[in-house]
């Protein structure tokens, strides 16, 4: 998957750009979540270059031909581990 950018709404809880990307790079497990809108999302879950396992929600932008990572957060919520499938 190419990503495009990180919007600056990913970085309100604290991680950095490099960090996001990292862990977009390294993604493990994702899920492909159809909206109601038309639209895409993919949640993910990577390891951050610390370490740190990252979830991150991302946007397919047609125009942009790739992704916008919109959300970010440090440790993945368990809403995002089960819906991945990681847990049960």
């Amino acid at each position: 998957m190419d990503l495009y950018s990180i919007h600056p709404h990913a970085l309100k809880h604290g991680l950095s750009k490099g960090e996001i990307t990292s862990a977009w790079n390294q993604a493990f497990a994702w899920f492909r979540r159809d909206l109601d809108n038309g639209g895409i999302d993919y949640i993910l879950v990577g390891v951050g270059c610390n370490g740190r396992l990252i979830e991150m929600i991302a946007r397919y932008w047609q125009s942009q031909r790739g992704y916008v990572i919109y959300h970010a957060f440090t440790p993945p919520t368990q809403k995002v581990l089960r819906e991945i499938g990681l847990v049960r």
